[in-house]
């Protein structure tokens, strides 16, 4: 059975967090870069922390609010792929390898999101209920 699983796996056909069977179904595919250094700083809308250094960074700051967590993130700029189950496999394969997961939601007309180690306390925060869910893309990242 675990040759099976092995096969399943190198063939794309089962989740590589879980080994759940995506065969027949879409599963997601990631883009993986293992996280480098992470900083999480407090602010404000009116007191953002620097950028500086940084390569993609997240923020629970908007205008409901004012103040809460900034996340930036270095990463290696490894990138390679993973098929994954569900946004709830990402989180925990993030966790594990300490990393960023990138992939296009079809939810939100392929708009490129990323979960992070971070991603359901950032979540929490700003009162989403799909915890796992993550956060789009910032357009100034240089990654």
């Amino acid at each position: 059975m675990k040759i099976y699983n092995r096969i399943k796996y190198a063939l794309g056909l089962s989740c590589s967090n879980c080994n759940t069977s995506v065969f027949g179904k879409s599963g997601i595919l990631f883009k993986v870069n293992r996280i480098k250094d992470t900083r999480i700083i407090k602010g404000s809308i009116s007191d953002r922390p620097p950028f500086n250094g940084f390569d993609v960074g997240f923020s629970e700051v908007n205008n409901y609010n004012i103040t809460g967590n900034f996340y930036y993130y270095r990463v290696k700029g490894e990138i390679f792929s993973v098929k994954l189950c569900s946004y709830k496999c990402a989180y925990e394969y993030s966790v594990e390898n300490n990393a960023i997961m990138m992939f296009e939601d079809p939810e939100s007309r392929g708009k490129i999101r990323c979960i992070t180690p971070q991603i359901v306390e950032l979540n929490r925060n700003i009162g989403s209920t799909n915890l796992y869910r993550g956060q789009p893309m910032p357009n100034k990242s240089s990654w």
